[in-house]
C-alpha cells in the first residue's frame, strides 16, 4: 500500500501522479465492522473496474479542528493504516485536516479531491459528510457525480438494534465494556505502548509497568483481563490502570510464566474482560516501586 500525505491545497505534483481510482473516504476510527463491510465491497468493485483501490481519511481528527476539542481515538494513524493495507487497500490518501481545509465549500472539495485526483467510483456510507460545515452528503455527491463519476451509498450495519459505529465502540470503552466491543470492532480493543520496568516477584509473577501511547482511548480505570504481545511472545494476565485520571495511560500488568520485556520494548496490550472482586486484584501494592526490583 503507497502512503500520501497531503496537506491543503493538494499540490500539483499528486494530482499529475493521480491515476483512476475507485476512492473510499472517510476518518475510519477503528476500522471496524461497518468500515470493513464498506471497504470490502469498495475492494470488489474496484477489481472488477480495474480501478486503484484508493482510501482517503484525514488527520487529526476534525473534531480537533473544527471544535477545538481533544480526541482520544480507538486507532492511531499508523494501526490505521496497518489494518487498512491488511483489507486490500492499494493506495492510502492521508489529509491533513486544518483549518484551511475545513473552510473548503462541497462543490470545491469534490472539485479538488474526488475529480483532482482522478476518482472514478466513489464508495462511502450512507452518513458520509464533506465541505465547510459538513454541508455535503451522499445524495448531493450523487447529483454532482453524474456523467463524472459513480456513487455507491452504503447502509447502516447494525449489532442487534444498534448502528456499528466508531462512536458506538467509543461509548463501550470509556464505560470498561471491553468484552462487548468484538461485536462491533470485529477484534478486542488495543493500544500500543513501551515498557517502563520489569519486575520479577517472589518468582511467581511477573510485572511489568508501561505507558500506552496518549493519542488512544483507554478504558475507564479498573481491573481488566488482558492479552499482551511483546515482539513474538505473547501471554495473558491482568492489568491495572495505575493513575485515577482517566486516560492517564500508565498501567500495572501482571502476569504468571515467564517473559522477557526489556526496558523501552514496544508492547501490544489488548482488553479482554473487565475483573471484579478481590480474587482478581493485583498481588503487590506496586512491586515496580520496589528497591529490590529486578529491572531487565
Amino acid at each position: 500500500m503507497k502512503t500520501i500525505q497531503i496537506t491543503h491545497p493538494v499540490s500539483e505534483v499528486v494530482l499529475s501522479k493521480a491515476k483512476p481510482c475507485l476512492l473510499a473516504p472517510g476518518f475510519f476510527d477503528g476500522v471496524h465492522l461497518g468500515h470493513r463491510h464498506l471497504l470490502q465491497t469498495a475492494r470488489e468493485i474496484a477489481k472488477r473496474k480495474k480501478l486503484t483501490f484508493a482510501v482517503m481519511t484525514f488527520f487529526p481528527h476534525p473534531r480537533q479542528i473544527v471544535h477545538g476539542a481533544s480526541v482520544k481515538v480507538l486507532t492511531p494513524l499508523a494501526v490505521k493504516a496497518e489494518r487498512l493495507q491488511k483489507l486490500g487497500v492499494e493506495k492510502l490518501y492521508v489529509i491533513r485536516f486544518d483549518s484551511g481545509f475545513a473552510r473548503l465549500s462541497s462543490e470545491k472539495f469534490v472539485k479538488q479531491y474526488i475529480l483532482g485526483l482522478k476518482c472514478k467510483h466513489v464508495v462511502a456510507g450512507y452518513d458520509f459528510r464533506y465541505g465547510c460545515k459538513a454541508q455535503g452528503h451522499m445524495e448531493r455527491l450523487t447529483r454532482t457525480g453524474r456523467g463524472k463519476f459513480a456513487v455507491i451509498t452504503i447502509p447502516k450495519i447494525t449489532y442487534g438494534q444498534e448502528k456499528i459505529s466508531s462512536t458506538a465502540i467509543r461509548r463501550l470503552v470509556s464505560l470498561g465494556k471491553v468484552d462487548r466491543i468484538p461485536h462491533y470492532l470485529g477484534s478486542y480493543h488495543e493500544a500500543i505502548g513501551t515498557v517502563k520496568s520489569f519486575t520479577l516477584f517472589h518468582g511467581k509473577y511477573q510485572f511489568i509497568k508501561m505507558m500506552v501511547d496518549q493519542d488512544v482511548l483507554l478504558p475507564k480505570p479498573g481491573v481488566y483481563q488482558i492479552e499482551l504481545n511483546i515482539g513474538q511472545q505473547s501471554c495473558k494476565g491482568v492489568c491495572h490502570q495505575i493513575s485515577t485520571f482517566v486516560n492517564s495511560g500508565e498501567f500495572l500488568v501482571q502476569i504468571s510464566g515467564s517473559l522477557v520485556a526489556p526496558t523501552e520494548q514496544r508492547v501490544r496490550l489488548r482488553w479482554i474482560q473487565p475483573l471484579f472482586g478481590k480474587e482478581h486484584e493485583i498481588h503487590s501494592r506496586d512491586p515496580c516501586f520496589a528497591e529490590e526490583e529486578f529491572i531487565i
